[in-house]
C-alpha cells in the first residue's frame, strides 16, 4: 500500500475538478506535491455519462470553457485552445450545447489531468476501477477499490467522494411500479435511461417508442424539465407517428432562471425579491431555475415567452405527498410511459469508522448533507472525519463564497461550479490556506 495525502474517489466531470479547480486557483503543484491519487470509475477520465447524453447543456458554451481563461490556460490545460474540441464549443459560445459536443471537449480535460498526475512522483491515477470502501482510523484511512487485476488497498489523510448519482426511482411516498401496476402495456423509465437511449434519438425512425401517445413526466426539477423539452424537440420535428399528449407532474411552479430583477419582471414572472435572488449576481434562480432548451419549454408552457408549446404539451403542480393514487388523477393514470426525474442519491462506498460500525450520514432533502464545507454530516451529529464529498447526490449548500438564491435547498452541482466556486471551497479543506492555517493555529 502507498500512502496519499488525498485520494479522489472519482467519475466524470467532478473526479478531475479538484485538480483542475487547483490550476485555476495557481495551486497545482502545491496540491500535487502533498500526494494525490485518482481512482476514476471509467475508462477516461474527465466526461463520465455526460457525452452520450442526446440533450442539450443547462449552461452557455463559453462557461464551459472559461477554465482556459485562467492561469490553468499556461500550465494544466495549455495549448487546448484551437483544438478541434474546443472549437466545436466555442461555435456554441453563446448558446446552450449539445451535451456531446461539451463531453468532448471534457475528456480532454480529463487527458491532462491524468498525465498531470502520472508525472508527478507523488501522484497516481487507477483508471477502471470502482472504490468499494473506505475504512476510517485515527491515524487516516484505507481506501478498497477493485478493478480487471483485483483488489488494491491504499492509505490517506484525507478522501474526497466525487462518484456521481444513481438516478431515484421512488420517494418515501411514491413508487412508479405502484402506479404502473395492473395497468398493461404501462412503461417506467428513469430520465437518464431516456436521454442517453439511441431509441429516443431524432434520426431513430425505427423506434417503438414512436407510437406512444400519452407521456407523464414525474418530477420538477431541471432533469424532468430537459426530457420534457427533447420530447417537445421530437414533436416538432415530427418524429412521432401522431398526436402525443405530454405532462409534467410536479411539486411547484418551475422556477426560471433570469440574469436580473428586470428581465424576470418585463416577463412577468412572479418570483419572490428575498428569497430567489442571488445577492451577489442579482441573478433570479441562480441555481435552482431551469435553463437552455428547459427553459424554453417551461417558458412558452407558462405563457412568459411569446412562443408557444406543442399541442398537448402540459404542466400540473401535484402538492405533496406524492402518492400513487394522487399522480394518477393528476394525469399520469393515463399514460403509456412513465419518466420519472426523482433527483439522485450520491453513489457511495461502504464507509467504516474508526470504531468497525459503517457510518451513518445525515440527508438533507434526499441528498447526503455536506452543509457549506463539503463535510457530510452524521446522523449522530458532527461531521465525518477525514471524509470530504460533492457532487451529485451530495452537493455543496450555497454560502458566501458561492453566492447563490437564500432560498434554494437543492445542492450545488455543474461543471462550472466543480471547477469555480466549489472548487475554491473544497480547495480550502484539501489545501487551507496560510492564512486558514494561521487561523486554525490560533
Amino acid at each position: 500500500m502507498t500512502h496519499f495525502t488525498t485520494v479522489i474517489c472519482g467519475a466524470g466531470p467532478a473526479g478531475v475538478s479538484p485538480v483542475v479547480a487547483a490550476a485555476v486557483q495557481g495551486r497545482l503543484e502545491e496540491f500535487l506535491d502533498r500526494g494525490v491519487l485518482l481512482v476514476e470509475a471509467t475508462e477516461r477520465a474527465g466526461a463520465g455519462s455526460l457525452a452520450g447524453y442526446g440533450i442539450y447543456a443547462n449552461s452557455l458554451g463559453k462557461a464551459f470553457l472559461e477554465c482556459l481563461d485562467t492561469t490553468a490556460a499556461s500550465g494544466l490545460l495549455a495549448g487546448l485552445e484551437g483544438t478541434p474540441e474546443v472549437s466545436a464549443l466555442r461555435a456554441w459560445d453563446d448558446e446552450y450545447p449539445p451535451l456531446p459536443v461539451v463531453g468532448a471537449f471534457l475528456h480532454l480535460v480529463g487527458e491532462r489531468v491524468v498525465a498531470a498526475l502520472r508525472r508527478h512522483p507523488r501522484c497516481e491515477v487507477l483508471m477502471a476501477h470502482q472504490v468499494a470502501e473506505v475504512r476510517f482510523g485515527a491515524d487516516g484511512a484505507t481506501v478498497e477499490m477493485t478493478g480487471a487485476g483485483g483488489t488494491v488497498r491504499h492509505t490517506a489523510g484525507q478522501v474526497l467522494l466525487a462518484m456521481g448519482g444513481a438516478e431515484r426511482t421512488a420517494t418515501e411516498t411514491f413508487s412508479p411500479a405502484a402506479l404502473a401496476a395492473g395497468r398493461a402495456g404501462v412503461t417506467v423509465r428513469g430520465s437518464a435511461e431516456v436521454v442517453t437511449d439511441p431509441a429516443w434519438r431524432p434520426d431513430a425512425r425505427d423506434s417503438p417508442y414512436r407510437e406512444l401517445r400519452r407521456i407523464a413526466v414525474v418530477g420538477g426539477a431541471h432533469s424532468a424539465w430537459a426530457v420534457a423539452a427533447h420530447l417537445a424537440r421530437l414533436v416538432r420535428e415530427e418524429w412521432f407517428a401522431g398526436p402525443v399528449e405530454v405532462t409534467v407532474l410536479q411539486r411547484r411552479e418551475p422556477p426560471i432562471f433570469y440574469f436580473s430583477e428586470q428581465e424576470a419582471a418585463a416577463e412577468g414572472y412572479r418570483y419572490a425579491a428575498g428569497a430567489d435572488v442571488c445577492g451577489p449576481s442579482g441573478r433570479v434562480h441562480r441555481f435552482g431555475g431551469l435553463r437552455g432548451p428547459a427553459r424554453s419549454l417551461a417558458r412558452d408552457m407558462l405563457g412568459l415567452s411569446g412562443g408557444k408549446a406543442p399541442e398537448g404539451f402540459r404542466q400540473v403542480v401535484v402538492d405533496p405527498p406524492w402518492t400513487a393514487e394522487r399522480l394518477a388523477a393528476a394525469g399520469a393514470g393515463d399514460a403509456d410511459l412513465i419518466i420519472t426525474a426523482l433527483g439522485y442519491d450520491a453513489r457511495l462506498p461502504r464507509l467504516i469508522g474508526a470504531d468497525g460500525t459503517e457510518l451513518a450520514l445525515a440527508r438533507r432533502g434526499g441528498a447526503v448533507d455536506t452543509g457549506q464545507e463539503g463535510l457530510p454530516r452524521l446522523l449522530s451529529g458532527g461531521t465525518a472525519p477525514r471524509l470530504l464529498m460533492y457532487g451529485l447526490g451530495a452537493g455543496l449548500t450555497p454560502s458566501v463564497h458561492t453566492g447563490g438564491e437564500l432560498g434554494y435547498r437543492g445542492r450545488l452541482d455543474g461543471v462550472w461550479v466543480y471547477q469555480h466556486d466549489i472548487g475554491a471551497v473544497l480547495l480550502e479543506q484539501l489545501l487551507p490556506s496560510a492564512q486558514a492555517r494561521a487561523q486554525g493555529a490560533g
